[in-house]
């Protein structure tokens, strides 16, 4: 069974330069890049209800840290699936 990988993963491996046989390289990345994906949707719906209690229209700054702490995770390679809904 071949494995199938997206042209946005290709890319990736290529800018992580993984081998391009490296199979097992190749399913690690995308796996951890779904346990990102999952924790970081975590973090966003967290940061969504919370930003409901702050009043008026900017969230407070700890949470602002936060969205900005989370956006790191999620955009640097080896990045996470999915991406911020934002």
């Amino acid at each position: 069974m071949a494995n199938q990988f997206n042209e946005e993963e290709t890319q990736m491996f290529t800018q992580l330069e993984v081998d391009p046989t490296d199979t097992g390289l190749k399913n690690l990345i995308r796996a951890q890049r779904r346990i990102n994906g999952s924790l970081c949707q975590a973090l966003w719906a967290t940061l969504d209800a919370l930003e409901t209690q702050v009043t008026g229209k900017d969230p407070t700054k700890p949470i602002a840290d936060a969205r900005t702490l989370t956006l790191k995770v999620a955009g640097e390679p080896p990045g996470c699936e999915p991406e911020n809904p934002r």
